[in-house]
């Protein structure tokens, strides 16, 4: 019997959910974060891959460059998140 009940409440949520969903459609999020583009995400990756680097063969060489990439990310990071917060509170 609970089963049926599980099936019956499924199929009626995913009705009403269709329903709404052509009648009114979906409405998108802001995106959360303007600032991270492709730009950002190939420094990420460096990032990233000097880290593996360190973990799999953990010498002084290794884990500074990791360090120095990740420096240089925060760094940058932090001035274009405040580069952006600044442009969207003065509008």
């Amino acid at each position: 019997m609970e089963d049926i009940n599980k099936i019956w409440n499924t199929i009626k949520k995913k009705g009403i959910n269709d329903a709404a969903g052509k009648l009114i459609g979906k409405e998108e999020g802001p995106q959360r974060n303007s600032w991270f583009d492709e730009k950002w995400q190939i420094i990420l990756e460096h990032k990233k891959t000097a880290y593996t680097k360190m973990i799999n063969r953990n010498t002084r060489q290794t884990e500074q460059e990791h360090r120095n990439k990740r420096k240089v990310a925060c760094e940058i990071f932090r001035h274009k998140i405040q580069y952006c917060l600044n442009q969207s509170w003065s509008q």
